[in-house]
């Protein structure tokens, strides 16, 4: 038995490689089946994504190449699971098919199957015959010629169809027939543009961080402002020139500052129109008001609630509260713009950031652009707080600046005056804003005392009688009124009688000169340097008073409110004297009048109108006189300084322009 089964090795070998073949075909010919089906759905979907836009900003020559070698691998696999299975009975019958042996390998393989499951021996007596012929013939079969391979023609095919379908992505022109390509890179672009917005507010704040805007006074304006305090404080009699000279750089240089100043504050023409179509609500009209009052922190307030708000909105779940939350901001920030618009300061930085923050607000309602919009709102809402800290501090530069040049233009005219002691003045005017600052105190804590006492009174009389009551709470609050005003009284005094120094010629029982203060490495901050240039310009314009008496000649009078050296009632004297007392109830016949100011109307008393032409040239008779008599007033102020610098030119080439205007007319009549 196990000798036959040997016989029949050159016949299961040749079955064997049959098969093989078989096989492979099966599986070459479903895999190509397969990829035509794939290849036609790659067409089906490149030319949807070609038409419509559908998948585009994926769709390119790498992304081709890569779906097709993708689908080809997706056809070799499902043909390798849904190809024909192959088995011996199939190969025997194609060796018989092809040597034409009627069946003689499929009989020996039957015969030989069955043998080896013992079901018929009957079968065995006819075996050796089959073995010996199926043997013969086995040494004659060549399998490549049973099965032939062919893998060219269908792989060019398919290669082909491949290199095709690349072709199409990359060379096809695109359309977009329902738009969605447009819709995209609309938002694409507007991504790009979102993101752009977010680097420029991060540069932006970054500058305004460099300019110390948490600082009242930008480091420039103080510098000046400290620079001038110094010089005033070193003023010496002696030198009256270098003084003027001193002060005139100064005024130069504060002119200067204060143009700059004006012009960053200046609104464009563009804003500075009537507005119509808006109505601010009372606390926006209140913040527009402080706002024109040198005040923005309200509004920095209100910006950074409307940036913790934008915040919220991004956390919020809810989309019903999220969509309320935004209409909310929405109101907020068109109220913010009108405010920003009615301003008289220039605004224009904040009402570009707020009118990005409305695109951003408007833009997160699209598909798609929810988180990087509302990102781009928060920043832009942030920045616009900035830039109103910025604006804060650029008006609170410019009213240092406009004091700074009134104390300046005082001191210039003081010191034509007299002779001027820059530390006399610094000490006096110390010991004066100690003695406000104490008589302030002393009046604060009376009051307090006689709160406490009113109190006190009012607990003690509950229990009593009305009466009682009032007597109690007469005493306890008169107790401390009296209190209060004795410390107030006793500090005005005392401020009083050490002001009153300051009524006597600037050149007599000055003390020594030449010893200026000097601020060390910026110690002094921008409230006390304000402060002590406001009072240098008080001391001034007191000096100025004084010497401009014409009944005492600066040495005081009751006219000039000074301090004179008489004694007694004879006129408000220094030491022992004082003023006359007054009965507030005596009545006498003053009567209140105005003088007439040419420039202020007066009131009418008779007019008269005709139709008639005006005669030439009489209306320019009564013209000229007034105009020349207003140019040489005019120009006596700018002599005696009495105009602010930053005025002069503008004033100066008004007048130039109306003596020109006039020489063109006269020249024209003649």
């Amino acid at each position: 038995m196990s000798n036959q089964h040997d016989d029949l090795r050159n016949t299961r070998g040749v079955v064997s490689s049959v098969k093989g073949r078989m096989s492979l075909i099966s599986v070459a010919r479903m895999s190509y089946i397969f990829w035509i089906w794939l290849a036609l759905v790659c067409v089906i979907l490149i030319t949807i994504s070609k038409t419509t836009g559908w998948m585009a900003e994926y769709i390119s020559y790498w992304m081709g190449a890569a779906m097709v070698l993708a689908f080809a691998a997706l056809a070799i696999g499902l043909g390798l699971l849904f190809h024909g299975r192959i088995d011996d009975r199939n190969s025997a019958k194609k060796i018989d098919n092809h040597m034409g042996t009627k069946d003689l390998f499929l009989t020996a393989h039957e015969l030989s199957e069955k043998q080896k499951q013992q079901k018929d021996n009957r079968v065995f007596a006819f075996f050796p015959l089959v073995v010996k012929d199926a043997e013969m013939s086995a040494n004659e079969v060549r399998a490549d010629q049973v099965v032939p391979l062919d893998p060219w023609n269908k792989s060019v095919k398919s290669g082909f169809m491949g290199c095709a379908l690349v072709l199409a992505v990359a060379l096809v022109p695109q359309f977009d027939l329902l738009g969605e390509q447009a819709i995209t890179e609309k938002v694409a672009q507007q991504e790009k543009e979102l993101k752009q917005e977010v680097k420029k507010a991060e540069r932006r704040e970054r500058e305004l961080a460099q300019k110390k805007l948490e600082d009242a006074l930008s480091e420039s304006t103080l510098a000046k402002l400290q620079a001038l305090q110094i010089d005033l404080e070193g003023l010496k009699p002696s030198e009256r020139e270098k003084n003027r000279q001193k002060i005139a750089k100064h005024q130069a240089v504060l002119d200067q500052e204060w143009k700059e100043l004006k012009k960053a504050n200046a609104k464009s023409l563009r804003n500075s129109g009537k507005h119509f179509g808006g109505k601010m609500n009372k606390e926006m009209a209140a913040m527009l008001k402080e706002l024109d009052n040198g005040n923005a922190a309200p509004v920095e307030a209100e910006f950074e609630k409307m940036a913790n708000l934008a915040k919220q909105i991004q956390s919020e779940k809810d989309p019903i509260q999220q969509q309320k939350m935004k209409d909310d901001l929405k109101k907020k920030i068109t109220q913010m713009s009108m405010v920003m618009k009615r301003s008289g300061s220039n605004t224009a930085p904040i009402q570009k950031a707020l009118q990005k923050a409305m695109n951003n607000i408007n833009q997160s309602d699209k598909p798609g652009m929810q988180n990087s919009a509302m990102q781009a709102l928060a920043k832009q809402l942030g920045l616009s707080a900035r830039e109103t800290k910025a604006l804060q501090q650029r008006m609170n530069d410019m009213n240092a600046i406009k004091q700074a040049m009134k104390t300046a233009q005082l001191a210039q005219q003081a010191n034509q005056k007299q002779n001027l002691n820059g530390q006399q003045m610094a000490q006096q005017s110390k010991a004066n804003q100690q003695t406000q600052k104490q008589g302030a105190q002393g009046q604060k804590q009376g009051q307090k005392q006689g709160q406490q006492g009113q109190q006190q009174g009012q607990k003690q009389a509950s229990s009593q009688q009305q009466q009682g009551q009032k007597q109690g709470q007469g005493q306890k609050q008169g107790q401390g009124q009296s209190q209060g005003q004795s410390q107030s009284q006793a500090s005005a005094k005392s401020g009083s009688g050490q002001g009153q120094k300051s009524g006597q010629s600037g050149s007599s029982g000055g003390s020594k000169p030449g010893n200026s203060r000097s601020i060390s490495n910026g110690s002094k901050s921008a409230a006390q340097c304000q402060a002590a240039l406001k009072n240098y310009a008080k001391w001034y314009h007191d000096q100025l008073k004084f010497s401009n008496c014409k009944s005492c000649g600066g040495s005081g009078c009751s006219s000039c409110g000074g301090s004179g050296s008489g004694g007694g009632m004879k006129g408000p004297g220094r030491g022992a004297g004082g003023l006359a007392p007054k009965d507030p109830t005596a009545k006498t016949n003053m009567k209140q009048e105005m003088d007439v100011s040419p420039f202020v109307k007066g009131r009418i008393l008779h007019s008269e109108k005709t139709n008639e032409e005006a005669p030439i040239g009489e209306v320019i008779k009564s013209y000229r006189p007034a105009a020349s008599d207003v140019m040489q007033d005019v120009s006596e102020a700018i002599d005696r300084q009495d105009i602010p610098p930053g005025y002069e030119g503008a004033i100066t080439n008004y007048f130039k322009d109306m003596e020109e205007d006039e020489k063109e007319q006269s020249g024209g009549g003649n």
